[in-house]
């Protein structure tokens, strides 16, 4: 009997610390959310997306304006309503405008909605002011406003959300040409944020120096972490070409290069930094403790339809078609295979979420098609006016590969409707993970799934009937 409790007991303790090591919303290791950023403006829906795939996405994204008031995601919300699944809300608030166009007002009106979804229970991602690295927005490269409008904003969200519910995501661009040097909003060499971006105080700001660490708000304010990926084209190492307009496979590894720094996509590994033991950063001391989960939160590769004199200057005359190299779905089909396979998933156990971008846009000098799960069935060929259909053997291939796909965490059909979370006594903040250790709710990412009820007061709790047993 003494043998067989102690044996229990064991177990029990060692299940109780997995689950206290999740994250909110992180499913368990070997398990991947996967979602689509989809077109509203050329009217893709959730289920639209969810009948051309077969399977109900694990998640949908869309993005708002917060400034002086909050551009209010009413559509987006009806339209994952609409799955009748237990699909993530993966909302992006942009502060476009900057930081100082943030009122109070805008703060409140954001966690209302947020306390509304995640109190009805809809599970929601949040990412605020992402790739705040970058030069291409007008908040970006500004690390001392960002880092203050973060820890103004995400303690006003969680206090009005479920606990359990939502889960705030960190999110820079990958340091892949990092520091983005010449751009509209580069930061200047005479700014304060310069001097704090020199990471490595030689007086430049160039990819020597930590991309990641002087963003960063802490452990406390931060549930996952991720990063924008893309495959643009031609990136041969030194022999890269800009502007990457070719038409070309993706080579070796670059998601994992991504991660790790290395081989000319960076020199910082974001994934020691913060999802395993905080050690690789340029500043000191670390930034992090790791542990966090990790998102693609945005990611495709690109197909550059044709080249155009300037994407900011219409009207664009003289387009030109581009060689198609190994073709649209080639491109497309070898990049998303890099990450969407148990072998990444196995070398990055902390890889819980992937999101794809599904637009076709003009951007620098191509008109380029980031779309993985087309065709849209509101995109036109801007070459003919014709409904767009050249993304279907993309769709086709990518449909081919699902079967395979047992670890992703498809949601969970709700024909009668979302089941609002159950109130929590004298919860202060649960959706908060203290110094970095990621012991929050470990709400599970699949719907209905029983809740392993973790955490040292419980087990202590058991100690103490076990001891009175023995005693």
């Amino acid at each position: 009997m003494r043998s067989a409790l102690l044996a229990f007991f064991t177990l029990f303790t060692a299940l109780a610390g997995v689950s206290a090591q999740l994250a909110p919303l992180e499913p368990e290791d070997g398990k991947l959310l996967f979602g689509a950023w989809y077109d509203r403006l050329k009217n893709d829906t959730p289920i639209a997306i969810n009948t051309r795939v077969g399977r109900p996405l694990s998640m949908f994204q869309s993005d708002i304006n917060i400034t002086e008031t909050l551009q209010l995601p009413t559509q987006f919300i009806e339209q994952v309503d609409a799955t009748n699944t237990d699909a993530i809300l993966y909302l992006t608030v942009y502060p476009f405008w900057g930081f100082d166009r943030v009122t109070d007002v805008a703060i409140a009106e954001l966690a209302d909605v947020i306390g509304k979804e995640t109190n009805k229970g809809r599970r929601v991602f949040l990412r605020y002011a992402s790739e705040m690295n970058g030069a291409w927005f007008r908040y970006g490269q500004q690390p001392a406003k960002f880092l203050a409008s973060w820890r103004k904003v995400i303690p006003a969200v969680r206090a009005k959300a479920a606990p359990g519910m939502l889960a705030v995501v960190w999110a820079p661009n990958s340091s892949n040409g990092y520091p983005f040097s010449g751009l509209e909003w580069s930061v200047t060499n005479t700014s304060a944020d310069y001097r704090v971006l020199d990471t490595n105080k030689d007086g430049a700001l160039n990819g020597l120096d930590d991309p990641y660490s002087p963003y960063y708000p802490g452990d406390d304010l931060v549930d996952w972490v991720g990063f924008s990926a893309y495959h643009y084209g031609r990136h041969d190492g030194p022999n890269s070409e800009y502007p990457w307009i070719t038409n070309i496979d993706p080579k070796g590894d670059p998601v994992a290069n991504m991660l790790e720094g290395k081989n000319f996509y960076g020199t910082f590994n974001l994934y020691t930094m913060f999802c395993e033991d905080g050690s690789g950063g340029g500043v000191q001391p670390p930034v992090s403790k790791g542990g966090k989960p990790f998102m693609l939160t945005e990611t495709g590769a690109t197909f550059h339809i044709e080249r155009i004199g300037s994407a900011l200057t219409p009207p664009r005359t003289g387009m030109v078609a581009l060689p198609p190299g190994p073709g649209r779905a080639s491109i497309k089909e070898k990049w998303w295979q890099q990450f969407m396979n148990s072998t990444f998933l196995t070398r990055f156990p902390k890889f819980k979420a992937a999101c794809t971008f599904e637009f076709q846009k003009f951007e620098e000098e191509t008109l380029r098609d980031f779309t993985t799960l087309g065709p849209n069935p509101g995109t036109f060929d801007p070459r003919t006016m014709r409904p767009w259909n050249e993304d279907q053997p993309v769709l086709d291939r990518f449909k081919a590969d699902v079967p395979g796909y047992n670890f992703v965490v498809w949601s969970q059909a709700t024909p009668n409707g979302l089941k609002p979370p159950a109130p929590v006594a004298n919860n202060t903040n649960s959706n908060t993970n203290k110094g970095g250790d990621n012991k929050g709710t470990g709400h599970s990412a699949v719907a209905g799934a029983p809740k392993v009820v973790g955490g040292a007061g419980f087990v202590t709790l058991l100690a103490g009937l076990l001891a009175a047993l023995f005693a």
